[in-house]
């Protein structure tokens, strides 16, 4: 699972998978400002501008997806409260 946002965030989500011993699901972060993976058992981030060409543009676009996502939604959420008080 990729986790938008950085060594908290990853953090967090583990906290909550280790609540399920039987949910085991490998998680990778993506630090946005140093563009930088974190993994669950690495100890040190993993820049992006150490991978291929390809692997950094796909997680870049995965991200700046996530992000168009959310900024859409979350307008969606302010329009409606705008019209329904």
């Amino acid at each position: 699972m990729l986790i938008d946002g950085g060594k908290p965030q990853l953090h967090a989500v583990q906290e909550v998978f280790n609540r399920m011993p039987l949910l085991k699901i490998h998680l990778l972060a993506l630090a946005k400002r140093e563009e930088e993976l974190y993994t669950e058992k690495g100890h040190h981030p993993l820049p992006l501008k150490n991978f291929p060409p390809d692997v950094v543009f796909f997680f870049q676009n995965v991200r700046n997806e996530s992000h168009r996502f959310a900024k859409k939604y979350h307008h969606k959420l302010r329009e409606f409260e705008l019209k329904n008080g």
